[in-house]
């Protein structure tokens, strides 16, 4: 998206009035886990390492 009303967007080269937007994303240095699937990961492991 546009941070500024004057600028065009990176992404689809459009104006201000014109971007739809778009979604970001962060490279992270290390992996983070949704903390309210650890229970699911590890029962489903569990059942596939064995």
């Amino acid at each position: 998206g546009i941070s500024s009303k004057s600028g065009f967007c990176a992404t689809c080269h459009a104006d201000f009035t014109n971007c739809p937007g778009h979604f970001g994303y962060l490279k992270l240095v290390l992996p983070v886990f949704h903390i309210g699937y650890f229970k699911d990961i590890q029962t489903i492991l569990q059942c596939i390492c064995k």
